[in-house]
């Protein structure tokens, strides 16, 4: 009995998501009196179906309904629905609270309602996974048989990986993207989810599948490298609180409940052999960026710069040269400082990155043809901030 269930619904919630009736941009999914008690209804499930009366209660006796994902019989509510002849009966039973995630996962705060019920979705049915390994683990005494389940979900979960990152990647395109849009951010974190899943089948039936150097951090930074810059995270995300802050989870109920969130961004890829410290203070910031330290690590916000480079450019290299009160420039930065602040803070108007090496041409002296021309209308008059 347990081998038939979970050959059957192992990972059918987030499968729906990705691929079928839950996925968050059909327009039902979209109607918040619908998608408000989303985990009861997507774990209602018919155990015993047109059976004799009679026999239900020692059928009920006779079975483990933990094994469909509760912590105790406490959680499950159980319903009985007899037949118009009143002789056979069917058995359905559903969760009577959804349960809070207990892993700590770094997941952006939900920016809506819709996206809460969502988030508490997801939670619960990761909770529920780990319910259901174990009592696979506990009930199963063949090896092979846990290698099989083990080996069968990783490619499972593989798969729907697969299908969410496309999915991520292909449901706005650049011209319709709007930040913080609740669809986005839900096929963004079930991304996040499924990568954990990923590691933690791994790491719960270690014993019974192959080893394989392939760490959560390396799975999240894939999926970030994968995706069009103008999706990259955080600057889908913005206005995100602090790393202190506390994320919205929505349960059943409506009512809000919270969750202690971790960091609002990917986590920091450090490596144990890596020395914990290193002085790179005199580093550009690309040299920064490229140390094995800080690959892949994003610590600030970085913003749409809706103009051509060499304005900004133009801009602050005059504040930086031009004389203010008692002989002192207005902006008192290096060319090599103002190149770093620049990268280090704007995207172009395309979403990429502002190249260094674009930028410390601008900045030569002997580049000034690279730069705007004097009386150019796209000049910014800042004469104002000048004088004795």
């Amino acid at each position: 009995m347990i081998s038939n269930f979970h050959s059957i619904t192992g990972l059918k919630i987030y499968n729906e998501i990705i691929n079928g009736h839950l996925r968050p941009f059909l327009p039902e999914n979209s109607k918040l009196s619908k998608i408000k008690h989303l985990v009861r209804e997507e774990n209602t499930q018919t155990i015993l179906r047109a059976v004799d009366k009679k026999k239900v209660r020692q059928l009920l006796d006779e079975m483990d309904l933990t094994i469909y994902g509760y912590r105790s019989m406490d959680d499950i509510i159980l319903d009985i629905k007899v037949g118009p002849d009143g002789n056979i009966a069917d058995v359905t039973i559903k969760p009577r609270k959804s349960y809070d995630l207990n892993d700590y996962i770094d997941i952006p705060p939900a920016p809506d309602q819709k996206s809460a019920f969502f988030l508490s979705l997801m939670a619960d049915e990761f909770e529920r996974i780990k319910i259901r390994s174990n009592k696979i683990m506990d009930n199963c005494d063949c090896d092979r048989k846990l290698s099989l389940y083990a080996n069968k979900h990783i490619q499972k979960v593989k798969h729907i990986a697969h299908d969410a990152r496309i999915l991520y990647s292909k449901i706005l395109d650049k011209e319709q993207f709007i930040s913080d849009n609740s669809d986005i951010y839900i096929l963004f974190v079930i991304n996040l989810f499924l990568i954990r899943l990923i590691v933690y089948y791994r790491k719960f039936f270690k014993p019974f599948v192959s080893p394989v150097n392939e760490s959560e951090e390396d799975l999240r930074l894939e999926f970030y490298h994968s995706l069009p810059p103008h999706k990259k995270y955080p600057y889908v995300f913005r206005h995100l609180p602090s790393t202190d802050s506390n994320i919205y989870i929505a349960h059943d109920s409506g009512d809000p409940g919270y969750q202690k969130k971790s960091y609002p961004d990917f986590p920091h890829v450090y490596n144990a052999s890596t020395p914990a410290e290193h002085d790179n203070s005199s580093a550009t910031f690309s040299e920064k960026k490229s140390h094995p330290v800080n690959q892949g690590v994003q610590d600030f916000e970085k913003y749409p710069l809706n103009c051509q480079v060499n304005v900004i450019v133009d801009h602050l290299l005059t504040l930086s040269t031009k004389s203010y009160r008692g002989g002192r420039p207005v902006l008192n930065m290096k060319p090599a400082q103002i190149a770093d602040f620049i990268e280090r803070n704007f995207f172009d108007d395309d979403g990429n990155d502002i190249s260094s090496s674009t930028l410390r041409t601008l900045l030569k002296p002997y580049r000034a043809d690279k730069r705007l021309k004097s009386g150019s209308p796209k000049r910014l008059d800042s004469s104002d901030l000048y004088g004795d």
